[in-house]
């Protein structure tokens, strides 16, 4: 811990959103820009002119959350509340959000959102978020506000196909899927081979069927894919073939 603590929100914010600051010290600037978690990240892909008006208009739009604001080279981040909030409400609130400042700025700007329910989690969701957006721009027309999971399928194809190895991003979802365990492993590919249909899953695998739904909420909850999810399950498929191959 730091023995003299930020005075200012300017100060705050940058200590909050340093990679080199540790974690205490972030969960005390946290406490003072009256920020709580869990928190929605949003990363605003936006040309530098508009950058400095995006953390205004967020204010505007959402008076009633207390917003953290940190410049990049390619965008903004902005770290606000959600306390109480799903990961779906969280979505609802940055798509939202989205579309005020969009309209303001007069841009199709990508945003990439993520949903933080802990500070220590805060370097890697900046990643992933700014990661979100600049995938979208690229990949995706029309979508406009995404979760790195979302474009994630963009994102690992592109490092199959060019033969990359070792991204952060990448090399932490195939960290998730292997430290599952040989149950939901064994979950997973079964799910999988039966074409997502829980029902056929479950019996293959001699389950309720309300405990499938279970076993497939934890692997989202350790993977943050939804296998339910075609585009989810597509990348669980490549990340196992990738770790089947590595083991052969």
């Amino acid at each position: 811990m730091k023995k003299y603590l930020p005075l200012t929100a300017a100060e705050a914010a940058e200590t909050l959103f340093s990679e080199q600051s540790a974690t205490e010290d972030k969960r005390t600037c946290l406490a003072c820009l009256g920020v709580d978690l869990p928190a929605a990240l949003l990363f605003a892909r936006l040309p530098e002119q508009a950058r400095e008006q995006a953390d205004r208009l967020a204010e505007q739009a959402l008076p009633e959350f207390r917003i953290a604001t940190h410049a990049g080279p390619d965008g903004v981040w902005l770290l606000m509340s959600a306390f109480g909030q799903t990961q779906e409400e969280t979505a609802e609130l940055c798509e939202a959000l989205h579309a005020d400042i969009a309209a303001e700025l007069a841009t199709d700007a990508r945003f990439g959102y993520a949903h933080l329910t802990d500070v220590s989690e805060l370097a890697s969701a900046m990643a992933g978020t700014a990661r979100a957006a600049e995938l979208a721009e690229r990949f995706c027309p029309g979508v406009y506000a995404v979760t790195y999971e979302q474009v994630f399928s963009h994102e690992l194809t592109g490092t199959l196909r060019l033969g990359k190895s070792g991204d952060p991003l990448v090399e932490k979802k195939r960290a998730a899927v292997r430290a599952l365990d040989a149950e939901l492993s064994k979950t997973a590919a079964a799910f999988l081979q039966c074409d997502l249909n829980i029902s056929l899953a479950a019996r293959k695998l001699y389950l309720h069927r309300n405990s499938m739904i279970y076993r497939l909420e934890k692997i989202k909850a350790a993977t943050g894919f939804d296998l339910r999810v075609f585009n989810d399950a597509f990348c669980m498929r490549l990340l196992l073939a990738g770790e089947e191959t590595h083991e052969s």
